[in-house]
């Protein structure tokens, strides 16, 4: 492939990519399947540039996953994994474990869980190796971690699913490659280790992570932005384990914080109004239990305005 060729199907690609980023998903495929054209052209030495092909395949498998096309997907991420994978004449292990995992993200997307678990095995080796320099992307590990373990969670392994949850929350901690690190992310591994625990009845030490997810979700994301609605997911949790504990007053406390934090809506400002009425009848029922009936009763009216709010009949 000569280097004008080369240049070529980088065009493409950042063309197509500014397609993708509008949604012209046909324009920004036809871009891409230039780019893997022009890519696929042999150089004056008769070798191609296979990482340039990987590029644009990969870019293909995204245009269809973005679409929720998820086997056409699957075919050019795996496309794209093969291609990186050929040394030319060093591969970029970081790239390489990103298109393994979008394999894995497919099977995942269609329920194959148990067949999605070793692509992500296989794109955590190969990330662990670094990219063309050497460096490993902490960012990037975690999300495919979090996805095996949410594989397995969905399998109903939680055990084993809680250990990847924890290395991926340790590894989202870390940021990326500049530092910079998303503590919704962080929180959403943390509060997903806690679901493995409670699932598995250990309410005390699901009841920690849950309290560690929403203190994490609470910094915000890369931007400082806040999702509400997240941390009042996490909060809603720690009462509900709370409850599980029979400490019914601490659990109404929690309760109370979620359903506040569940008011402030997720980063678009959208209100959850159902998530409300679901909180606000777990405080009903913990209340109820402490004979503190006309507070439940107040509560469970404020529910049936959040189910009036969301539509609910």
């Amino acid at each position: 492939m000569s280097q004008r060729d080369k240049s070529a199907a980088a065009l493409s690609i950042r063309t197509g990519d500014s397609f993708l980023s509008l949604g012209q998903y046909d324009a920004a495929h036809a871009c891409y399947m230039t780019a893997v054209t022009e890519a696929a052209k042999p150089g004056a030495n008769g070798n191609m540039d296979y990482a340039s092909l990987g590029a644009a395949m990969n870019a293909l498998g995204e245009c269809f996953f973005r679409q929720e096309r998820f086997d056409e997907a699957r075919e050019w991420y795996e496309r794209a994994a093969e291609a990186k994978e050929i040394v030319d004449p060093t591969v970029d292990h970081e790239s390489h474990g990103v298109s393994l995992s979008q394999v894995g993200a497919c099977l995942m997307e269609t329920e194959k869980y148990e067949e999605a678990v070793p692509w992500f095995t296989r794109a955590l080796e190969a990330k662990l190796q670094g990219d063309i320099q050497g460096r490993v992307n902490p960012e990037s590990l975690s999300i495919t971690l979090h996805h095996a373990g949410s594989c397995l969670s969905r399998m109903g392994e939680y055990g084993k699913a809680q250990g990847y949850f924890e290395g991926a929350a340790q590894q989202a901690g870390k940021g990326d490659l500049q530092g910079h690190v998303d503590h919704e992310s962080v929180g959403g591994s943390l509060n997903q280790v806690g679901f493995c625990l409670s699932r598995m009845k250990q309410f005390e030490a699901a009841r920690g992570w849950y309290e560690r997810a929403a203190a994490e979700k609470e910094k915000g994301d890369v931007q400082g932005r806040v999702d509400h609605d997240s941390v009042a997911i996490s909060l809603n949790q720690v009462g509900y384990c709370l409850a599980g504990l029979g400490r019914l007053e601490e659990a109404v406390t929690w309760f109370e914080r979620a359903a506040a934090a569940a008011k402030k809506g997720d980063l678009q400002g959208k209100v959850n109004h159902g998530r409300i009425a679901t909180i606000l009848r777990l405080g009903a029922q913990c209340l109820t239990h402490l004979k503190r009936a006309p507070e439940a009763a107040a509560w469970e009216r404020k529910a049936a305005e959040a189910d009036q709010n969301a539509g609910v009949s």
